[in-house]
């Protein structure tokens, strides 16, 4: 079972846990970035459905989507694929899709100096 300390709402949960990931481990996202990443997520991978997903969604051009992807890869968040060409997440990320899939059931502990 996954309990969410946020409204209850599966998609601000998996809103702020993949945002806290950014912060923590590569750059801080903007808004828009946030929001194709949720749609990478939500859709299980970087992939023509998630990118079609994000323009329809939130009414935005082709060319933007494609300058989204490239500050995502330039931050580390998207990486090239090893056997064919395209974009996946991070390694980071597929505990974020395994945890939206309920595959697993993952405690997530922030440590921080005071």
């Amino acid at each position: 079972m996954i309990q969410w300390s946020t409204k209850k709402d599966r998609v601000v949960a998996i809103r702020q846990l993949v945002s806290i990931l950014c912060t923590l481990y590569f750059e801080e996202v903007t808004s828009r970035e946030l929001d194709f990443l949720c749609e990478v997520i939500s859709v299980g991978e970087v992939s023509k459905e998630a990118k079609d997903r994000f323009m329809i969604n939130y009414k935005t051009s082709k060319e933007n989507t494609a300058q989204i992807l490239t500050r995502l890869t330039n931050k580390k968040i998207l990486v090239s694929k090893k056997y064919k060409t395209g974009k996946d997440l991070h390694s980071y990320f597929k505990d974020v899709l395994d945890i939206v899939d309920g595959k697993q059931a993952k405690g997530i502990v922030l440590i921080y100096d005071v």
